[in-house]
């Protein structure tokens, strides 16, 4: 446990990138991270982490809808495979966000390691 709240400490301010088993893991250790789905609307719909936010990144109104979120709060942000939500962080660390991960590994990564999401 740890381990896991110094990873956060430490790493987090520099939009860190991090697997599909590392984000379950610090969304388990804290209930006050933020879970954001960069992908489609459909994509979402299809499955997606239990209470995650989508806001689809190649929409564009991205930056002002992510100009409403907390930028004090810590962020897992993801899609299909962690290429958009790479783009993403980029984004959101531009714009003042300081507590930033990357699920490098996105949601087929979710999937293939049998973590829980909802439809």
């Amino acid at each position: 446990m740890l381990s896991i709240l110094g990873f956060i400490g430490c790493t987090a301010q520099n939009g860190s990138s991090i697997d599909s088993k590392e984000a379950y893991g610090l969304i388990k250790a804290d209930s006050n991270i933020a879970i954001l789905d960069v992908r489609t609307a459909k994509e979402f719909a299809d499955g997606h982490v239990a209470g995650a936010v989508n806001i689809d990144v190649n929409q564009t109104d991205f930056a002002q809808k992510i100009d409403q979120l907390d930028r004090s709060k810590t962020y897992i942000v993801y899609c299909r495979s962690g290429r958009r939500s790479s783009k993403a962080v980029g984004i959101m660390a531009t714009k003042g966000f300081k507590n930033l991960y990357n699920v490098s590994d996105g949601f087929l990564g979710w999937n293939k390691n049998g973590l829980p999401f909802v439809k």
